[in-house]
């Protein structure tokens, strides 16, 4: 009997355990399939919500971003131009010995200073000028261009991008030695090119094109700011720089555009799991089916939804809420990998916001140089105060710095010469005691005291003789 009654038991208790199992694995069951459904709903209202805005997302949608920022008109002739200084094998070979291109010596600073290598960088110009000249005529034209694209989601190439980038430091050594030379109109030329270089960059919907615009950007003030301090240009060459700096002043646009991009590709590339980290490639099929994949696109589109709407009108504000959209540290549960995915696609926010920043001030603090040079070739004298520009229908507070207040402006006596115009401003980097964004610079004689050579001075001095 005792056998028998333990055999039953045994039975029972079999029965007993296999019904749980088959419970718990039906309720496991019906949870994913619940938790998928309402990942996907969420995603889908999510989607629906940005498409009733204007974004969307996926191949079809960037490209016609893309597009629709752009013109092909001559998309041929700088495919063409970029080519052939990027693949050349004598233009390559040359360049390497070259300053600002290659590893060759950095030119002095001051323009009448004498420089062994003066005659070796004009030979190497002269060498390529049929197609510099052609460069700097293709840069004239105005407006974004639409260069092709080979889309490969978050993997795609941008080798115009690059190309582009090097063709801006070829016109930026020109615009110097055209400067040793005391050629104006052909520095001014070069100026010009290398900022059309970055308008014809701009409508490329990725953030890391849009910073690339903003390092040609810099390269172009770098030698204007030489020319207008040297004096070295004439106003109408002064007015049609300073409406190309108006051209790159857009900055909303060209922070939505690069976000815009990036949500078009980011919200693929978290659903493609593999993608984003190959080490999940042998369990990215399973992990789609749980709604993992679409929870991650969700909280990824739920942080950039917060971004896009940030405006950049009032820099100081804007500074700090690039900072608060920071994503949150992802747990290294398995239970966080949604956020842990949506994280490792998240672009990094803060760096962005800092370059749009950057650019604003130094765009910013461009045109007022411009200005400043401007009203004295009007007046026969310098502005005696930074208000005095608005006679030339300059807005000043459109160029406002990141503490919201305009850059300062002096004028400095000079023992027995006419006085000079100091105009400064500060980099967005700069913190006060506090660890706080800087709110003024009181004075541009104390950038010396920092230590900090010229390219690493986080004060920008503007000194028009």
């Amino acid at each position: 009997m005792n056998q028998i009654y333990t055999k039953r038991n045994l039975r029972w208790t079999l029965i007993f355990c296999l019904t749980t199992i088959c419970v718990l694995l039906g309720g496991c069951l019906v949870t994913v399939l619940v938790s998928r459904n309402i990942a996907a709903a969420r995603l889908s209202e999510k989607l629906e919500k940005l498409a009733n805005r204007g974004v969307t997302i996926g191949s079809d949608s960037f490209e016609q971003l893309h597009q629709a920022n752009s013109s092909k008109d001559s998309v041929e002739d700088w495919v063409s131009i970029l080519r052939y200084f990027s693949a050349d094998a004598s233009f390559i070979k040359d360049s390497e010995a070259m300053p600002i291109l290659g590893k060759g010596t950095t030119l002095p600073p001051d323009v009448d200073q004498p420089w062994s290598e003066q005659v070796a960088v004009e030979t190497f110009l002269a060498s390529y000028r049929s197609r510099l000249d052609q460069a700097v005529e293709l840069s004239q034209r105005n407006g974004p261009v639409t260069f092709p694209l080979e889309l490969r989601g978050i993997a795609t190439l941008l080798p115009h991008t690059q190309e582009m980038r090097q063709l801006a430091r070829l016109l930026l050594l020109e615009s110097k030695m055209a400067a040793r030379a005391g050629d104006a109109d052909r520095e001014f030329r070069a100026i010009n090119g290398v900022l059309g270089c970055s308008i014809a960059l701009r409508g490329q919907p990725f953030m890391i094109s849009q910073l690339v615009v903003f390092a040609i950007h810099r390269m172009a003030i770098q030698q204007l700011q030489s020319a207008v301090e040297g004096d070295r240009l004439k106003d109408d060459q002064l007015a049609i720089l300073h409406s190309r700096l108006r051209q790159l002043s857009d900055f909303q646009s060209m922070y939505q555009l690069g976000l815009r991009g990036e949500i078009s590709m980011g919200a693929e590339a978290c659903r493609s799991i593999e993608l984003v980290n190959p080490q999940r490639t042998s369990w990215a099929s399973f992990l789609r089916q749980t709604g993992l994949a679409d929870r991650a696109a969700y909280l990824y589109l739920e942080k950039m939804e917060s971004a896009i709407v940030i405006e950049t009108n009032d820099l100081k504000d804007f500074s700090s809420q690039i900072r608060a959209s920071q994503p949150k540290q992802a747990g290294q549960s398995i239970f966080a990998m949604d956020q842990q995915i949506a994280n490792e696609v998240l672009p990094a926010m803060s760096a962005f916001g800092n370059a749009i920043v950057e650019h604003a001030m130094v765009n910013r603090l461009a045109q007022l140089g411009i200005a400043v040079r401007r009203y004295e070739k009007a007046n026969a004298a310098l502005p005696t105060k930074i208000e005095d520009l608005q006679s030339l229908g300059i807005n000043l507070m459109e160029l406002t710095t990141c503490s919201g207040e305009l850059p300062k402006y002096e004028l400095v006596p000079t023992a027995g010469l006419p006085h000079r115009a100091v105009l400064w401003s500060f980099s967005n980097n700069i913190r006060d005691a506090n660890g706080m964004n800087a709110t003024a610079v009181p004075s541009p004689t104390n950038k010396k005291a920092q230590g900090a050579n010229e390219a690493e001075s986080p004060w920008w001095i503007w000194e028009l003789k």
